[in-house]
């Protein structure tokens, strides 16, 4: 009797064999409520994770761009220069019709590129500059000295591209 009885409460509490289990509803229904709960923790870092990827994309962008027109003026020997349009937050590459003094700016290099979307653009040191702006490379290695500001819908300024020295005309990036 006692034998029966070890049987069956074995039987009962017995962990399924091979072949005859799964999982039940309630494990389940935990490992989901456990993997929505991380989901929704996750999204705010992952969300903004993304926006600051666009700030950084855009600075890089500003910086490529900077970076070709100096290559382009010395290894053409023409004046370039990089035009902002900061109400429209986008950019283009230009040349000149002559190696100094250039009075014809048609030939466009590189058609407007836009920021990504909820990235703004303003110009100078402080960022409160809402005009349009140009930095003008020279073939001599010059170039006015000029930064454009990525920031976010806020108004917080994110990086600063531009010339930091206009005698060496050399481009760089701040945070």
């Amino acid at each position: 009797m006692s034998k029966k009885f070890e049987t069956r409460q074995r039987k009962h509490f017995a962990l399924p064999r091979a072949g005859e289990g799964g999982f039940l509803k309630v494990e389940l229904l935990v490992t989901l409520a456990i993997v929505s709960l991380s989901i929704v923790l996750a999204t705010p870092y992952l969300r903004k994770t993304g926006q600051n990827l666009s700030y950084r994309q855009a600075a890089r962008e500003v910086l490529a761009a900077l970076r070709e027109a100096r290559s382009l003026t010395v290894s053409q020997y023409r004046e370039y220069r990089v035009e902002f349009n900061v109400s429209g937050n986008r950019f283009r590459i230009v040349r000149g019709d002559q190696p100094s003094g250039s009075s014809n700016w048609s030939y466009v290099v590189r058609d407007w590129i836009s920021f990504p979307h909820g990235v703004v653009m303003r110009r100078n040191k402080k960022c409160d500059g809402k005009t349009d702006a140009a930095i003008h490379f020279n073939p001599n290695g010059t170039a006015n000295s000029l930064y454009i500001c990525v920031m976010d819908q806020d108004n917080r300024k994110r990086y600063m591209v531009g010339v930091a020295d206009s005698v060496t005309a050399r481009v760089k990036v701040e945070n």
